[in-house]
């Protein structure tokens, strides 16, 4: 059994729980997060972390991926009313879980504005299928 695998099944649904129970002790509100035990009951054995912090009057999740890829969700509520999520494809390069940049030149754009759960998970599925090298390999031809 690979180390990934092993971690994976040590830890197990827990890391949702660990993330929503951080979150509540720093009296973040969880109301735009329950996409979360969505993505996480279709996705169980890809997900290496989640990480929620407070932006804009809203909650941010981070999720790790075992690829060493992410997302990142934030709901947002234009003034219409009419609430949505911003997706941004992340690379992750260290072992922190701000240790990312957004990923750049891979099959998935790196920004997505989605309405629905669905959507969210069909980014999620498109993140996790990318391979380890394929974001940030494209290389331009500089002609000389």
């Amino acid at each position: 059994m690979g180390t990934k695998r092993r971690y994976s099944k040590l830890i197990g649904r827990s890391i949702l729980d660990i993330a929503m129970e951080t979150a509540i002790k720093e009296n973040q509100n969880l109301r735009d997060l329950n996409h979360l035990n969505v993505i996480f009951n279709k996705f169980p054995d890809q997900i290496i972390s989640i990480h929620i912090k407070s932006v804009s009057n809203s909650q941010q999740a981070i999720i790790r991926f075992h690829n060493d890829y992410g997302v990142s969700i934030l709901p947002l509520s234009p003034s219409n009313g009419k609430k949505y999520f911003e997706l941004l494809v992340l690379k992750f390069y260290g072992s922190g879980f701000d240790d990312f940049k957004i990923a750049q030149y891979a099959t998935v754009p790196e920004i997505n504005w989605v309405l629905t759960d669905e959507d969210i998970l069909r980014v999620c599925r498109q993140v996790y299928l990318l391979q380890k090298r394929e974001a940030g390999s494209f290389s331009p031809k500089i002609a000389v």
